[in-house]
C-alpha cells in the first residue's frame, strides 16, 4: 500500500467523522427544542382556560370579630419535630 493511498483513506474517514458530529449536534439540538416544547406544551401549571378573579370580598370588620375572644390571633402553630428513622443493614 502506498502512501498517498493511506492519506487519502485518512482524509476520508476524518471528512465521515466531521460529517458524523456535524450531524450528532444538529440531531442533539434538534431534540433539546422538541423536548422543551412538549415541556411547556405538557407543563401541569399552565391555565387551560381563561379563569376570572374571585369576587368574593370579606369585609374587615367580620374576619377581625371572629377572632375577638381568640387568645392564639396571629400565631403559627406547628407540628413538632420528627427524628430520622433509624435504617439498619445486615443479615441475620
Amino acid at each position: 500500500m502506498s502512501d498517498a493511498a493511506g492519506k487519502s483513506r485518512v482524509a476520508a474517514a476524518r471528512a465521515r467523522a466531521a460529517s458524523a458530529k456535524i450531524a450528532m449536534v444538529g440531531a442533539a439540538a434538534l431534540a433539546f427544542v422538541w423536548a422543551m416544547v412538549l415541556a411547556r406544551a405538557t407543563h401541569p401549571g399552565k391555565a387551560s382556560g381563561a379563569s376570572s378573579p374571585s369576587t368574593a370580598v370579606s369585609s374587615s370588620s367580620e374576619s377581625e370579630s371572629s377572632f375577638e375572644g381568640s387568645d392564639d390571633y396571629g400565631s403559627v402553630q406547628m407540628a413538632p419535630a420528627q427524628s430520622v428513622p433509624q435504617v439498619s443493614t445486615g443479615s441475620s
